[in-house]
């Protein structure tokens, strides 16, 4: 009777423990592409992109600047959308910004199986960074459902973050500014926890068929 409570203890531990790994961002090396509904004069939109999509840091500036910046002037559409090729499914996405200026008011995050029609998923939900002024990355994601797509449309809000930061150098009127785009994949059960929940099940069988045999 103690091995079979040892055992279920063991199943119900992995059930409640860290069950499952950290959800792994599909886009570095993907091939998937990035359009975006304006960019900063001046800015390389190949090398933004590239960024964007693999986290890397290559100036798309002539100051270095790395981000894809969109271009000033007030507007209600901040989009950039990612063609991941071909349809994946995720349940989970995120955005990486610099809380030095130019920080994005919201996130909301359309999908699309065409890239004509695109369908809200999930937001909008606003941008509050603890700290404003600080060279600090930044990430705010969303959750939701398990979908499939092979388009995902990220929406900013309008232009950027202003008035509680006037030494960021954004405000209303400037284009916000992104450092990095993140598609995740749902996550699985880690190897461990496969093999707890196969040795605690398997055990529990043998008590069972003990316990009949003797009855």
């Amino acid at each position: 009777m103690k091995l079979s409570y040892l055992l279920v203890g063991i199943v119900l531990a992995a059930l409640s423990g860290p069950a499952f790994a950290t959800p792994v961002n599909i886009l570095p090396g993907s091939g998937a592409s990035v359009t975006g509904s304006s960019l900063y004069p001046g800015f390389d939109s190949t090398i933004a992109a590239g960024n964007l999509i693999n986290g890397t840091s290559t100036a798309a500036y002539f100051n270095g600047d790395p981000r894809w910046v969109f271009a000033d002037g007030r507007s209600s559409v901040q989009t950039l959308i990612v063609d991941l090729g071909s349809s994946k499914t995720f349940n989970s996405v995120g955005f990486s910004y610099s809380g030095i200026d130019r920080i994005p008011t919201s996130l909301s995050v359309l999908t699309s199986t065409d890239g004509i029609t695109f369908n809200i998923l999930a937001g909008p939900s606003p941008t509050t960074p603890a700290d404003y002024g600080l060279p600090i990355i930044y990430t705010r994601g969303l959750s939701f459902a398990s979908t499939s797509a092979q388009f995902v449309e990220f929406d900013f809000g309008a232009d950027s973050f202003g008035g509680l930061c006037p030494q960021c150098g954004g405000g209303s009127g400037q284009g916000a500014g992104i450092v990095q785009l993140f598609v995740n994949t749902e996550a699985v059960p880690e190897p461990m926890t496969l093999s707890l929940f196969g040795a605690g099940f398997a055990g529990i069988a043998a008590l069972r068929r003990r316990k009949n045999k003797a009855a």
